[in-house]
């Protein structure tokens, strides 16, 4: 019984000293050097308890990565965006939501970029709902990244839309919605004199 206590007692103080460290760089120097506190369950369910807190929900969504990843790499993804974004497209590819849930935990400036915001939102609505069912979130989610992406993003998007339609081929019809979005042709901008 002490020894719970006492096990529980140091836990504590561990992931108090992690969740407190004054940068990133501190923070991934932390989990370093304490790979256990990561993998320990009682942290994720800690961490969940929280969750609201902004800052602890990135630490949720960092454990979640370094299950899966080494510490540096996931801790790249916290700090830089370029970075963060590739990986939410492969993630996007594959079709694993899992992934792409504590991405966005971890670095929470994707729910903060043009078209790659409601392009993600897009996809996981396609991805959490019931393959036979229509997708009008999605569509209208997608329309809005159609609208803010540029034409390289839209096709990049869509080429990774097709690879995940092959690899789920339940979600396909819904996917090739969002990709016929994604890739129509922009509406011509009227010409001056061209009356209306």
């Amino acid at each position: 019984m002490l020894a719970e206590y006492r096990g529980r007692h140091e836990h504590a103080d561990l992931l108090h000293e992690w969740l407190t460290t004054p940068t990133w760089t501190d923070s991934r120097n932390f989990l370093r050097r304490h790979p256990d506190l990561a993998a320990d369950p009682r942290t994720a369910a800690v961490l969940k308890q929280a969750a609201e807190d902004p800052i602890i929900a990135q630490h949720l969504g960092i454990v979640g990565l370094v299950a899966r990843m080494p510490v540096a790499e996931a801790y790249d993804l916290v700090t830089d965006v370029g970075m963060a974004v590739d990986a939410a497209m492969t993630c996007v590819e594959n079709g694993d939501l899992a992934s792409l849930a504590d991405l966005v935990l971890a670095a929470p400036r994707l729910g903060e970029l043009a078209f790659v915001t409601p392009f993600l939102a897009a996809v996981h609505a396609v991805l959490t709902a019931d393959p036979d069912t229509d997708h009008p979130d999605a569509q209208d989610l997608a329309v809005e990244a159609a609208k803010q992406g540029t034409d390289t993003q839209r096709g990049a998007a869509a080429a990774r839309l097709r690879r995940l339609a092959r690899r789920q081929p339940e979600h396909a019809t819904a996917v090739h919605a969002i990709v016929e979005i994604l890739t129509r042709p922009a509406p011509a901008e009227p010409r001056p004199g061209d009356g209306a």
